[in-house]
Protein backbone atom coordinates (compact mmCIF):
# COMPACT_ATOMS: atom_id res chain seq x y z
CA UNK A 1 0.00 0.00 0.00
CA UNK A 2 2.68 2.14 1.13
CA UNK A 3 4.61 1.25 -2.32
CA UNK A 4 1.77 2.50 -4.52
CA UNK A 5 0.29 6.12 -1.92
CA UNK A 6 1.43 9.04 -3.73
CA UNK A 7 3.36 11.56 -1.63
CA UNK A 8 1.18 14.41 -1.65
CA UNK A 9 -0.20 15.32 1.68
CA UNK A 10 -3.39 14.63 1.15
CA UNK A 11 -3.05 10.73 -0.79
CA UNK A 12 -4.82 7.85 1.33
CA UNK A 13 -5.97 4.51 0.84
CA UNK A 14 -8.88 2.99 1.99
CA UNK A 15 -8.54 -0.70 3.71
CA UNK A 16 -12.13 -2.47 3.83
CA UNK A 17 -12.25 -5.68 5.74
CA UNK A 18 -14.74 -8.51 7.20
CA UNK A 19 -14.50 -10.02 10.78
CA UNK A 20 -14.86 -13.41 9.18
CA UNK A 21 -10.70 -14.44 9.88
CA UNK A 22 -11.55 -12.90 13.42
CA UNK A 23 -10.91 -9.43 15.42
CA UNK A 24 -7.29 -9.66 16.17
CA UNK A 25 -6.05 -10.51 12.35
CA UNK A 26 -7.37 -7.44 11.82
CA UNK A 27 -5.53 -5.32 14.78
CA UNK A 28 -2.21 -7.13 13.58
CA UNK A 29 -2.88 -5.62 10.04
CA UNK A 30 -2.90 -1.93 12.00
CA UNK A 31 -0.20 -2.76 14.06
CA UNK A 32 1.91 -3.90 10.89
CA UNK A 33 1.04 -0.73 8.91
CA UNK A 34 2.00 1.51 11.60
CA UNK A 35 5.33 0.20 11.56
CA UNK A 36 5.87 0.53 8.08
CA UNK A 37 5.16 4.20 7.96
CA UNK A 38 0.80 4.27 7.97
CA UNK A 39 -1.83 5.31 10.05
CA UNK A 40 -5.07 5.93 10.71
CA UNK A 41 -6.85 8.85 9.10
CA UNK A 42 -10.05 7.57 10.15
CA UNK A 43 -11.33 3.92 11.25
CA UNK A 44 -14.48 2.70 12.30
CA UNK A 45 -16.74 -0.49 12.53
CA UNK A 46 -19.99 -0.41 10.36
CA UNK A 47 -22.65 -3.03 9.93
CA UNK A 48 -25.07 -4.61 7.00
CA UNK A 49 -27.27 -1.61 7.72
CA UNK A 50 -25.21 1.14 7.63
CA UNK A 51 -24.63 1.59 11.50
CA UNK A 52 -22.01 2.69 12.54
CA UNK A 53 -19.31 2.26 15.97
CA UNK A 54 -16.05 2.82 17.19
CA UNK A 55 -13.15 0.35 16.00
CA UNK A 56 -11.93 -1.55 18.72
CA UNK A 57 -8.92 -4.06 18.50
CA UNK A 58 -11.13 -6.27 21.02
CA UNK A 59 -14.20 -6.75 21.78
CA UNK A 60 -15.57 -8.22 24.90
CA UNK A 61 -12.87 -9.35 26.25
CA UNK A 62 -12.10 -11.43 23.11
CA UNK A 63 -15.40 -13.25 23.55
CA UNK A 64 -16.93 -11.94 20.47
CA UNK A 65 -20.28 -13.89 19.20
CA UNK A 66 -18.88 -15.16 15.60
CA UNK A 67 -21.87 -14.77 14.26
CA UNK A 68 -22.80 -11.22 15.02
CA UNK A 69 -19.50 -10.36 14.48
CA UNK A 70 -20.02 -11.40 10.89
CA UNK A 71 -22.07 -8.13 9.89
CA UNK A 72 -19.58 -5.89 10.55
CA UNK A 73 -17.01 -4.74 8.66
CA UNK A 74 -13.64 -2.13 9.13
CA UNK A 75 -13.55 0.88 7.19
CA UNK A 76 -10.24 2.94 7.76
CA UNK A 77 -8.49 5.74 5.84
CA UNK A 78 -4.98 4.85 6.15
CA UNK A 79 -2.47 7.89 5.32
CA UNK A 80 1.54 8.47 5.88
CA UNK A 81 2.62 9.27 9.07
CA UNK A 82 5.50 11.81 7.93
CA UNK A 83 3.05 14.10 5.40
Amino acid sequence: MLHFLSLEPTARVFAIAGFHTGRARLANFFEVADEHGLEPDEIYEEDDQGERREWLPERNNGYEDHTERKKWLVICRLKRKDV
